[in-house]
């Protein structure tokens, strides 16, 4: 009965190998964007202001006209798996995710402006 055991192990250890050993991902690079404390802080008020302001970038698919027929995305299709054959859905309410999708391209404008002062 042991060998049974072991023999069916064996039979579905095998049949799914292909799916457990696979080469690892590569895991991105962490690095802090911020050269200094100084870079930094001056990150944190500049975001600050534009926030008080309600700054809203151009060119960071923010603005009606840069979405299809002039309407916030009320979802977002997401394609998974190793050939992106499947796909999910994400509902985008646009009072819960516009606000933050402003509040991150205020941040990547000014990060892209801060990293052109320090080249």
């Amino acid at each position: 009965m042991e060998d049974v055991d072991e023999d069916l192990a064996q039979q579905i250890e095998d049949a799914h190998a292909g799916n457990f050993h696979h080469d690892p991902v590569p895991v991105p690079k962490h690095v802090n964007p911020f050269p200094d404390d100084e870079t930094m802080q001056l990150f944190h008020d500049a975001l600050s202001a534009a926030e008080e302001v309600d700054l809203i970038p151009e060119s960071y698919g923010l603005f009606p006209d840069e979405w299809v027929d002039g309407v916030y995305p009320s979802f977002e299709i997401l394609k998974l798996g190793r050939r992106g054959t499947k796909q999910l859905c994400v509902a985008l309410p646009d009072s819960i995710w516009r606000p933050h999708a402003e509040m991150w391209g205020r941040g990547l404008a000014i990060l892209n402006q801060l990293s052109y002062m320090n080249e």
